[in-house]
C-alpha cells in the first residue's frame, strides 16, 4: 500500500510542462507535493521494521507446537524464527519496533516513562546465547499446565532436554498467548540448565 502511494504522490510532483529558453517541455515541482512528500516519507518509515522480515505465521497454533518449533529453532540455531517464537502477549522480540516509534520510546525512556527499544542486533546476540544454552539431542515433555493468575493464557511445560553427555531434567518453559492467536514462549529457567 505504501508504495503505491509514494508512486502516486510522485507523479503529482510532475506539474505540467514549463516553457523553457529551449522550449523542451520539463517537469517541474508542484507545491502541494513539496508538503505532500516528507509526509510520505515519514509514513513509509514509520510502516519499516528494525528487525528481519518473517512472516508472523510461524507462532499461530497452540503452545506445545509453539515450544517444538523454538526449540527445534535453537537445535538450528535460526535465530529469525526464534524470535518470532520467543517474547511476551505484547509480541516477539524480532519486531523491533519501527523508527517513529522507537524514538517516542527512546525519550520515554530518557524521563523513566519506559525501556528504549532493543535493537536487532541486540535481539540476535541473545537468542545466540539462549540457543547456545539449549542445545540438546532431543527433549521430552514431562508435564503440561495452565498458569494461574496471568493476563495472557499461558501454559507452563516441564522438559527434559537430552545432551550428549547428561540429561537436564524439568526445565520450565512458559508459553504465553499474544495476540492474533500467536503463543510465544516467554520464559525459560536457563539456570536450572546452566547449574549456576
Amino acid at each position: 500500500m505504501i508504495p503505491g502511494l509514494v508512486v502516486d504522490t510522485l507523479l503529482l510532483a510532475l506539474d505540467s510542462p514549463a516553457d523553457t529558453e529551449d522550449n523542451v517541455d520539463m517537469p517541474r515541482m508542484n507545491t502541494r507535493t513539496i508538503l505532500v512528500l516528507p509526509i510520505v516519507i515519514l509514513l513509509a518509515a514509520a510502516c519499516a521494521s528494525g528487525g528481519p522480515s518473517e512472516g508472523s505465521d510461524i507462532a499461530r497454533s497452540e503452545p506445545l507446537t509453539s515450544l517444538d518449533r523454538f526449540l527445534g529453532a535453537a537445535d538450528d540455531r535460526d535465530l529469525v524464527a526464534m524470535g518470532y517464537l520467543f517474547g511476551t502477549m505484547d509480541g516477539p522480540v524480532a519486531n523491533t519496533g519501527s523508527s517513529v516509534g522507537c524514538g517516542f520510546k527512546r525519550i520515554g525512556s530518557w524521563i523513566g516513562m519506559g525501556e528504549r527499544c532493543r535493537s536487532w542486533q541486540e535481539v540476535e546476540l541473545t537468542l545466540d546465547l539462549i540457543a547456545t544454552i539449549l542445545e540438546h539431542d532431543s527433549y521430552e515433555v514431562i508435564e503440561s499446565r495452565p498458569v494461574a493468575g496471568r493476563k495472557a493464557r499461558t501454559t507452563r511445560f516441564t522438559v527434559d532436554l537430552v545432551r550428549p553427555r547428561d540429561t537436564i531434567r524439568a526445565v520450565p518453559f512458559e508459553i504465553a498467548q499474544a495476540g492474533q492467536g500467536r503463543w510465544l514462549v516467554e520464559y525459560i529457567d536457563l539456570v536450572k540448565v546452566t547449574g549456576r
